[in-house]
């Protein structure tokens, strides 16, 4: 019996047409991925079935009490863009409908706007359960952070206007999720999520 359920419904921006064969890719705080689904001719996953998280791990310990956990969600495709989502919210025993957009990708690059996202990811298939290293090891790129000794200031958004999550000590290896208007999105080893300036990670 699973902990909550995730129905994930993935189209166009534009069209709002049904994407079929997105893969999607459930993972827990940790990064482990604890579902791997696809979409079918209608867009949709179908139930996906998630197990209780480990209340240390989640967005809100506090939240997990109250049989909420919080959850990552990667959706890839090879002719779309990548879309990450963050925190997705399982309430026990009910289903979280999750509708997701894609951008289109031109000839193998993916857009947002007129600006080219670079890294795009597209995994192999993979099984429930398996490492966040393992992910990593699959698309998902690394760098150190090099800011001469200083910390490097690891925000909530793509922008010097964006509050600061916490400081990042110089030496710092982060997993590169994306980029955009100058700015990595990141993970920290200890977990924490954000954007950087490119200018201070060396890849």
């Amino acid at each position: 019996m699973s902990y909550g359920r995730l129905l994930v419904h993935a189209s166009t921006t534009n069209e709002r047409s049904p994407i079929q064969g997105a893969r999607v890719l459930t993972m827990d705080k940790s990064g482990q991925i604890v579902a791997d689904y696809t979409t079918d001719a209608t867009g949709m996953t179908g139930y996906i079935e998630l197990p209780a998280p480990d209340p240390t791990l989640t967005f809100s310990p506090h939240t997990a009490q109250q049989g909420i956990g919080n959850f990552n969600v990667v959706v890839t495709h090879p002719n779309f863009q990548q879309v990450t989502i963050h925190n997705v919210e399982i309430i026990r025993n009910m289903t979280s409908y999750l509708p997701v957009s894609m951008h289109p990708a031109t000839n193998g690059r993916a857009f947002m706007g007129d600006t080219p996202v670079q890294n795009v990811f597209i995994p192999q298939r993979v099984v429930p359960g398996q490492s966040g290293s393992q992910f990593n090891a699959m698309g998902l790129s690394t760098g150190i952070v090099a800011t001469q000794g200083g910390n490097l200031n690891l925000r909530s958004g793509p922008g010097t206007n964006y509050p600061v999550v916490t400081p990042v000590p110089n030496g710092t290896q982060l997993t590169i999720l994306g980029e955009q208007n100058g700015f990595y999105s990141v993970r920290t080893p200890e977990g924490h999520e954000g954007w950087v300036s490119v200018d201070f990670v060396r890849t």
